[in-house]
């Protein structure tokens, strides 16, 4: 368990690895908190829910079991028994899980690195040796490369922010609050191989909330570092608005930070009812 205190003593915060619970206290009275940032951010990816895809891939299965060419007598599809057949149907159900979790493992170590690597930088302690692996030691390489073309510093990581306006709260755990070309940003490290809706929204939320706790603190822009799934790869992405200022596109994606608050919300108290 660890404790984090905020607003200068207002509010206090026990975090529970195991189960990752979070116990809040507000001016002395204890709070339940009404989501953490991820699970509303998980509102605004709703193709990415496992629940989406389980029944993505029974339809699927029922399409080729519905498809396949059977004989005469339905007793045989063409070329393989039933029982053969059902047993590919239930490989074909499964395979977006092994694939899933076959691609969450390959940014592992690009990811493990660098967290040591930051480690190092925040601790005064020792570098890590670059990666064996060439794949992988040219994803850090681009990251180092990255970090010093703007002159990346780290000012603070593994913070839990909370809002006692939305009475919301998240950790920024692979969330750094950085310098980047002399300007304080917030950066995330992301293992995928692209942009989700969501990131945007957590980032702004990540960022809103850092700035409630510290109004004298201006977060001026957002950077997801996109760690790949498939290849060790990194690519920075600046999550500025073409046509907006840095502060236009933070407000922009907290506003639909605040509308999925109000589907989650709807979520709950709909599947209430329906059970």
């Amino acid at each position: 368990m660890s404790r984090h205190v905020l607003y200068d003593g207002r509010v206090v915060v026990d975090f529970h690895e195991v189960g990752h619970k979070y116990e809040v206290t507000v001016d002395g009275v204890e709070v339940e908190p009404y989501a953490s940032v991820t699970k509303v951010t998980s509102a605004i990816d709703m193709g990415k829910s496992g629940a989406f895809a389980w029944w993505a891939s029974g339809e699927a299965t029922n399409f080729l079991r519905q498809s396949w060419p059977k004989s005469a007598d339905g007793s045989v599809y063409l070329g393989r028994s039933i029982a053969e057949a059902e047993e590919l149907f239930k490989g074909a159900y499964k395979a977006h899980a092994g694939t899933r979790d076959e691609a969450a493992a390959i940014g592992k170590d690009v990811h493990a690195w660098i967290d040591s690597y930051i480690e190092s930088k925040q601790t005064f302690g020792q570098t890590p040796a670059l990666p064996e692996d060439e794949a992988t030691r040219n994803a850090v390489t681009a990251f180092i490369q990255n970090e010093q073309e703007h002159g990346v510093s780290y000012v603070d990581s593994e913070k839990v922010v909370y809002s006692l306006k939305d009475n919301v709260i998240g950790t920024l755990d692979q969330t750094r609050l950085t310098m980047v070309d002399g300007a304080l940003c917030l950066t995330d490290n992301k293992t995928s191989d692209g942009m989700r809706l969501s990131f945007r929204a957590q980032l702004a939320a990540y960022a809103k909330y850092y700035m409630e706790e510290h109004p004298e603190v201006q977060i001026g822009k957002r950077y997801v570092y996109l760690l790949g799934k498939k290849e060790p790869t990194f690519t920075p992405v600046d999550l500025k608005y073409d046509d907006m200022t840095d502060e236009e596109s933070l407000e922009f994606d907290y506003h639909a930070f605040e509308a999925a608050i109000e589907i989650y919300r709807w979520g709950i108290r709909a599947k209430a009812e329906n059970d």
